[in-house]
């Protein structure tokens, strides 16, 4: 039993087992009050009653014994008579010294004179009636005289006054109960807001606040300090989502950067399985061709064997030099040696080791450069970077149509131009442009080779220089390769 009360008051809500608290003990208090109260006004209205009895008495007393020296006791009923004005007076009888009745009122009364005399030894008190009894001593005579008192009266008294001390302090209980009740309503308002805020929060909106503007000064900061927690909860969480956004990204970025290698090793190992695979079957063949029948053959087949040889060794070689190319740029380990360099010079030489290439295809090279532009930079990259986009002008450009060579000085940059009348770059191919083993749309025009490297190893050794490189033109009306070389002109 006791275990289910106090798992049914740790149930209650603060604001009931405040108003139950302030109930039960205005309860307590009033019952404690009653009682209390009530013991003392019995004791006031007895003192009151015994006093007023024993004052009547005396006063009778003194009156028989100045009206008994004659002893006419007959004079004294107007003393009886008087007596009685008093309501509580019920009769008075006068004893001898023998205790026999001398006189009484009222006259028709029967009195018990050994009951009166027991009872007032006693000084007890019944329902109706107090016996007060005193000597009278006179010159002719003594003896005793015995009031009785009606107990009516005090009884009336005092159930009227227990009457009014009980309504009175119920009105006080009740009165006490509403305004504590009141009090404590007013007290647990704020802590029900902060606990229903609580409630929400717990749900997962830290939007809310609780309400710090009412309630106790300790609610007001209990409130502050709740607030200033969450405010700091937030920080704390929007830090940890920063972080680990920032987290999210770096492995993204790792992520990315780990599909591009594997790409990398894909496209790497195409290369190898194909770029590399086939040109070494071709060296292989013309060599066993040379070998098994050199003493068959005539001198001029020999030698064109060996050329065919030397034309793939030398593809091979430009490939394994794009790969290793590529892998030092991306690795940061490239190592660029600056000089003055005479540009025209050295373009115009590239120029003449491709005329014959050109010429089997029927293209014309068209070239505009300025002489003696002299500027700081690695000959043998520009020269590496010159040869693909030559190469590739050729690679791509149909029989019989002409490619322009341009370098001028253009507001101190030297700038570098190579055209063709080719099919252009498609809107598709647009964005593949200068990334690695990127496969255009556009096929060489004789079935020459290409790795896709060329590009992206001649825009990041450009920048490597200093210098930017960038793509002009539009679809079916040729491409336009621009190179400049910026602020180095000496």
């Amino acid at each position: 039993m006791l275990k289910i009360i106090k798992y049914f008051i740790a149930n209650l809500s603060i604001k009931t087992k405040l108003v139950s608290s302030v109930s039960i003990g205005s309860f307590l208090i009033t019952v404690f009050l009653y009682l209390y109260s009530s013991s003392e006004q019995n004791k006031l209205f007895i003192q009151y009653f015994q006093k007023n009895t024993s004052t009547l008495t005396e006063t009778v007393k003194i009156a028989i014994e100045l009206g008994a020296s004659n002893e006419q006791y007959d004079a004294l009923i107007p003393v009886f008579n008087w007596a009685q004005q008093d309501s509580s007076v019920k009769f008075i009888a006068l004893l001898d010294d023998k205790n026999e009745l001398i006189v009484n009122l009222p006259l028709n009364i029967d009195l018990n004179i050994p009951d009166l005399l027991e009872k007032a030894k006693k000084s007890s008190y019944d329902e109706q009636l107090y016996i007060k009894i005193t000597d009278w001593k006179a010159k002719f005579g003594n003896g005793s005289l015995i009031i009785g008192f009606s107990t009516q009266q005090l009884t009336n008294l005092r159930q009227e006054s227990f009457h009014n001390l009980s309504v009175s302090l119920t009105v006080i209980l009740i009165s006490s109960i509403l305004l504590f009740s009141a009090i404590a309503i007013s007290i647990t308002k704020p802590l029900n807001k902060l606990i229903n805020v609580l409630s929400e929060i717990s749900t997962g909106d830290l939007t809310k606040r609780a309400d710090n503007t009412e309630g106790s000064i300790e609610l007001k900061t209990l409130a502050d300090s709740f607030n200033l927690m969450l405010d700091k909860i937030i920080e704390s969480q929007n830090l940890r989502i920063n972080e680990f956004k920032s987290f999210n990204l770096t492995l993204e970025s790792k992520n990315f950067k780990l599909t591009e290698l594997n790409n990398d090793k894909n496209e790497f190992f195409g290369i190898v399985a194909h770029d590399l695979k086939n040109p070494l079957a071709s060296i292989m063949l013309n060599a066993e061709m040379i070998s098994n029948y050199f003493d068959r053959i005539q001198k001029k087949d020999v030698l064109d064997y060996i050329t065919k040889i030397l034309i793939t060794a030398k593809s091979m070689n430009l490939l394994i030099r794009d790969l290793l190319d590529i892998n030092a740029l991306e690795s940061g380990n490239i190592n660029l040696e600056i000089e003055q360099v005479d540009i025209s010079a050295l373009i115009n030489n590239i120029i003449s080791n491709y005329y014959q290439r050109a010429a089997n295809k029927g293209i014309i090279i068209n070239e505009k450069i300025d002489t003696s532009l002299f500027v700081k930079l690695d000959s043998m990259r520009l020269s590496q970077i010159i040869d693909n986009l030559i190469s590739n002008a050729i690679k791509f450009s149909p029989l019989g149509k002409s490619i322009y060579v341009n370098c001028t000085l253009v507001d101190n940059n030297a700038r570098i131009e190579i055209i063709d009348e080719g099919p252009g770059i498609s809107p598709d191919d647009i964005g593949k442009l200068f990334t690695k083993f990127s496969r255009l749309s556009a096929k060489p025009t004789a079935n020459e080779s290409s790795t896709g490297l060329g590009l992206s190893i001649a825009k990041r050794l450009t920048e490597a220089m200093g210098g930017k490189i960038w793509y002009e033109s539009e679809k079916d009306k040729g491409a336009k390769f621009i190179i400049e070389i910026p602020k180095n002109l000496i």
